[in-house]
């Protein structure tokens, strides 16, 4: 009896612990798509502003990098607004911490060039750098930067280039490390990477 009734305990409680973690209710996924930008050509890289309020992008025909220009757009109906006016290469846009400027990677020279969100001239933010993220709640810039011929390598430091540190280094003298994304607790980065092939 004992026996029996320990074991009908076990099942009850293994068949309550079920129940319980499926009654929890998941997150909700919307099956219903906005269609955010109505251009003929392609909008890539796309990028909300801190505050989600705002929609950058890059307007062009390539989706690694090319001659495409930022727009913004203000969100959910605001008309896009193009902010650059030039031929440079243009890759990864992304907002500063505080939603006032974009900044940008250009390659031919690999540099990233920043422009305020109300328009203005694009200036130079960081020289041999591109891919850039802000981190560690804006205090902490995440980047690539060659170390020399075409080896790029994902770096962190503060805005002035203080305090650097390697994160990742690709194998191989022309790998480069194009593209780095922060996890949202900050334990690891996901890069994205080319080979000395060029795959």
């Amino acid at each position: 009896y004992f026996a029996a009734g320990a074991l009908l305990l076990v099942l009850l409680g293994t068949g309550g612990y079920f129940a319980y973690r499926s009654s929890q209710v998941g997150p909700v996924v919307s099956k219903e798509w906005e269609q955010l930008t109505f251009f003929s050509d392609s909008a890539v890289y796309p990028e909300l502003s801190p505050d989600g309020r705002m929609l950058a992008f890059l307007r062009g025909s390539d989706s690694f990098f090319g001659k495409g220009q930022v727009y913004v757009k203000f969100l959910p109906d605001g008309q896009p607004v193009e902010l650059t006016h030039d031929s440079t290469v243009k890759l990864s846009p992304t907002f500063s911490p505080d939603g006032s400027r974009i900044a940008y990677g250009t390659f031919g020279p690999i540099n990233v060039m920043e422009v305020p969100v109300l328009g203005g001239e694009p200036r130079m933010f960081l020289p041999n750098a591109t891919s850039l993220t802000w981190i560690e709640g804006g205090k902490r810039l995440l980047y690539s930067e060659i170390k020399q011929g075409l080896h790029l390598v994902v770096v962190t430091s503060d805005e002035s280039r203080g305090n650097s540190r390697d994160v990742y280094e690709p194998p191989g003298e022309r790998s480069m490390a194009h593209h780095a994304y922060l996890s949202p607790d900050g334990r690891s980065v996901l890069v994205v990477e080319m080979d000395a092939r060029g795959d």
